[in-house]
């Protein structure tokens, strides 16, 4: 366990250096605009790696339907971590009411992508439902979602 310990140790000081490396990079790159330098990471994650609670989530949603995923509360920073498994194009977002679409909202996921996206950048993260729809109206289609919230 002691050996496991230094291990880990070892490897966050590796990647903390990276990152300084990293900042310090940028920080030459965008000394006009540091406000740049923002969009390369996730401070929110940094600041607080451990998170609350994360819940997996896994099904199918049949050609041309929407289901609903979970119903929760979420906030602007729930972190969806997104893979379509199946072979259609998938509409994910958060809605007022189970089993519907919120239109101009959400993000689409193609076959055999995965994606990571906030609460805030799915639709107006108030609203309690997460729910799928499948874009394809000739087959079912099928996903794995890891919520961090």
């Amino acid at each position: 366990m002691i050996t496991a310990a230094k291990e880990l140790e070892k490897e966050r000081v590796s990647l903390a250096t990276y990152i300084y490396k990293m900042l310090g990079t940028f920080m030459g790159k965008y000394s006009d605009d540091p406000s740049e330098i923002c969009r390369f990471f996730n401070f929110n994650m940094l600041k607080n790696p451990a998170p609350e609670k994360e819940t997996e989530f896994g099904g199918e949603v049949e050609a041309g339907k929407t289901v609903t995923i979970v119903q929760s509360n979420f906030n602007k920073d729930s972190i969806f971590t997104i893979e379509n498994t199946g072979p259609t194009d998938l509409k994910f977002c958060l809605a007022e009411n189970a089993d519907e679409e919120t239109p101009n909202q959400g993000v689409t996921v193609q076959p055999g992508m995965m994606v990571d996206i906030t609460g805030m950048d799915l639709g107006n993260f108030i609203f309690k439902f997460f729910n799928v729809k499948n874009l394809n109206t000739a087959g079912p289609g099928s996903y794995l979602v890891t919520l961090i919230d």
